[in-house]
This record gives C-alpha cells, sequence and structure tokens, in this order.
C-alpha cells in the first residue's frame, strides 16, 4: 500500500488499518439516523474526533484507541439522551 508508506505488510502498518476501520465503522454506524444536536454537543463530539485523528496521523494507536473509546460513549449518551 503505497498510500501508508509501504507500511502496510508490517505490524505497525497492519495496526493502523485496523485503527482507521475500526474508526470509519464507528462513525458509519452513527449516520443513518442524524438526531439534532445543541452546538455545544456537536462542538464537543468534534473535539473528540479531531482528537482521534490526531492519534492517528501521530502513528498512536494506544491513544487513538482510547480517544476513539470516549468518542464512542459521548455518542451513546448524546443519542441516548436526545
Amino acid at each position: 500500500m503505497e498510500l501508508l508508506g509501504g507500511k502496510a505488510g508490517s505490524p505497525r502498518g497492519i495496526g493502523l488499518m485496523a485503527f482507521a476501520g475500526s474508526l470509519a465503522a464507528a462513525l458509519a454506524g452513527c449516520a443513518p439516523s442524524a438526531p439534532d444536536l445543541d452546538s455545544g454537543t456537536g462542538k464537543e463530539l468534534q473535539s473528540q474526533v479531531l482528537a482521534v485523528s490526531r492519534a492517528a496521523a501521530a502513528e498512536d494507536p494506544a491513544t487513538g484507541l482510547r480517544s476513539l473509546d470516549g468518542l464512542v460513549g459521548r455518542l451513546t449518551a448524546a443519542a441516548a439522551n436526545g
């Protein structure tokens, strides 16, 4: 995979691919029903997505997964609260 700088076959590249796939799946799972969010919640969620993206860009899957877990929890809570 040239897009990953030739790292696709390495354990690190496989981890990054798994992380990116998990992120895409989590975000895609939220797409079908888009409940109305207040601006504060929207900004908080956007900030958490940015934290996940930054961890991925820094090739830090542990931090990325922790951030992703927090994002999923916050999304679940926001959806439950309407």
